[in-house]
């Protein structure tokens, strides 16, 4: 069995498309379309669906991609009280304050419930 070689090409194009399909995804996800498909994204990032289905095979794919792309951006300090950190990052004074986030309810609701939970140990 061969191996699949992934192409890489000097200059950056790749990692060019790679970050125009991650933020059309995030376009479409903040819009609240998760339904999306090929096209939608080739249409907003201006990346051939050839391309993006090569490189991303389905809909789950993208969605990781997109996670991925936004979750790089953030920063937390991670030392002292995980609850206090938890909270500031869902609720305020962190990085997802001061961006538009597709998943900060998502974040919200889970940093509700684990600030609840019992300290282990």
């Amino acid at each position: 069995m061969c191996a699949r070689r992934v192409m890489t090409r000097s200059g950056g194009r790749t990692e060019a498309n790679r970050q125009a399909v991650a933020q059309a995804a995030l376009k479409l996800i903040s819009e609240g379309r998760l339904l999306f498909d090929v096209q939608d994204i080739a249409d907003i990032s201006g990346v051939h669906r050839t391309t993006i289905r090569r490189r991303w095979p389905d809909r789950d794919a993208l969605l990781a991609e997109a996670m991925a792309e936004h979750t790089s951006r953030l920063s937390v300090d991670l030392m002292g009280d995980w609850r206090r950190v938890l909270k500031r990052i869902a609720f305020g004074n962190g990085a997802l304050s001061s961006t538009i986030s597709p998943c900060r309810s998502s974040t919200r609701r889970s940093a509700a419930r684990y600030a609840k939970t019992p300290t282990c140990g």
